[in-house]
């Protein structure tokens, strides 16, 4: 509200409260008074429209909040192919995506497939998946290392571990198509 507004209105007021003792109200000041109340009730029903507005949005947010701390209590990661855009990535990410990636070919030529429990947080387990690939990895101090874990770690991890069976799988159909493969039947061609 503008602060002209607002003298206006309080000297109005002012005149309506000096004119209740007098017997008289000239009819000037007393539709002065009405138009100010009117001004006064429609400012408030914009308060009140604004104030449920954002009470809605608020109550929005938090049962936004509370489903993806559940999520996340719960180790509830979403696995498959990685969502995540090379745009919404930081400085982190683009280290870690090299370290990750060193690490995930060093582990797959050992195992083909990671234990259904490679993506719980047990940092202070020295044998857990965790623990290993956070010795490689920078993180960030101003972040949760939990949340950086299950939302930014976990999603590069699984991104590069499908790149790298896809890799192998290619491969494999590769060497295994060109053994068979005869000159004139083209639909063995990769």
């Amino acid at each position: 509200m503008d602060s002209q507004k607002r003298i206006k209105l309080s000297s109005e007021f002012r005149m309506l409260k000096e004119c209740q003792d007098k017997e008289f109200v000239p009819v000037k000041r007393f539709r002065e008074a009405v138009i100010a109340l009117k001004q006064r009730e429609k400012i408030c029903d914009e308060l009140e429209t604004a104030y449920e507005e954002q009470h809605e949005r608020a109550d929005k947010m938090l049962e936004v909040a509370k489903k993806l701390r559940a999520e996340l209590e719960a180790g509830k990661t979403h696995f498959g192919r990685n969502q995540m855009k090379k745009s919404d990535r930081d400085a982190f990410d683009h280290v870690n995506v090299n370290n990750i990636m060193e690490f995930m070919k060093d582990m797959f030529r050992i195992k083909k497939f990671l234990h259904h429990s490679w993506s719980y947080w047990l940092p202070l387990d020295k044998r857990s998946f965790c623990a290993k690939i956070l010795d490689q990895l920078d993180m960030p101090t101003d972040m949760e290392p939990e949340w950086f874990w299950h939302k930014k770690i976990v999603p590069l991890i699984n991104s590069k571990m499908c790149d790298i069976r896809s890799e192998a799988t290619k491969a494999i159909q590769k060497a295994y198509l060109s053994k068979w493969r005869s000159p004139d039947v083209s639909m063995y061609i990769v």
